[in-house]
């Protein structure tokens, strides 16, 4: 009973370090899946608690709240639908402000389209990093504009003021623009070249490197 015990240990300890091991260092190559009978497979319970919490790399929109009439500021092109390697369809939806901003207006520089909500984990996860991001590359023509997925302004406004952050928010009130860009999954950020074609479509959360890399690309 003992030695069973012992074994049993043995292989929760090793299982966790393969698990640790992958976290932090994948492999460029795939590994091939062990047929050892000298340990067991983790539980399920001892591997969660061995590996932690797993960050969720985008989070499933609610459906939105039908609305009897638009909003104000919410011109939408409805005969186009946004498709990679065309051309990004144009909109218009208020900010914080109650300022109406076209995506046109931003014409002739690249574009972060970054859908996010408010209670979005990883949309949260990699708001320091588009910050940082606008600070270092809004002077070479990158700008950012984050479009906020059907909450209220009160709520964002008191998002964007404890966050301090820097660029253009608008609000997708009745979520006609998520439904043209076909968002149901945030974050989502596209990216526009400076001729308004959309180059680049990221689902999910993007690491600060990832961003950059994607900038660089449109920049070059």
């Amino acid at each position: 009973m003992h030695a069973i015990r012992t074994d049993r240990l043995t292989a929760i300890l090793l299982g966790a370090t393969l698990l640790l091991m992958g976290c932090a260092a994948p492999s460029a190559s795939p590994i091939a899946p062990t047929t050892s009978l000298e340990w067991q497979p983790l539980s399920a319970e001892d591997a969660d608690a061995a590996a932690g919490p797993t960050p969720q790399p985008a989070v499933a929109l609610p459906a939105p709240a039908p609305m009897a009439t638009p909003t104000r500021a919410q011109a939408v092109n409805t005969g186009k639908v946004a498709q990679k390697g065309s051309e990004a369809p144009d909109f218009a939806l208020s900010d914080l402000q109650g300022n109406e901003v076209a995506l046109s207006s931003f014409r002739g520089k690249v574009v972060l389209l970054n859908f996010f909500a408010t209670w979005c984990p990883p949309c949260n996860a990699e708001l320091p990093d588009l910050q940082t991001l606008h600070a270092d590359y809004q002077d070479r023509g990158l700008a950012i504009v984050a479009v906020n997925q059907a909450e209220s302004a009160t709520t964002v406004a008191r998002f964007v003021d404890d966050n301090q952050v820097p660029f253009t928010v608008l609000l997708d009130a009745n979520a006609a623009v998520s439904r043209q860009y076909n968002v149901r999954a945030i974050p989502r950020s596209l990216f526009i070249d400076a001729d308004g074609v959309l180059v680049i479509d990221h689902l999910g959360y993007m690491s600060d490197e990832q961003m950059r890399a994607y900038v660089e690309q449109l920049l070059d």
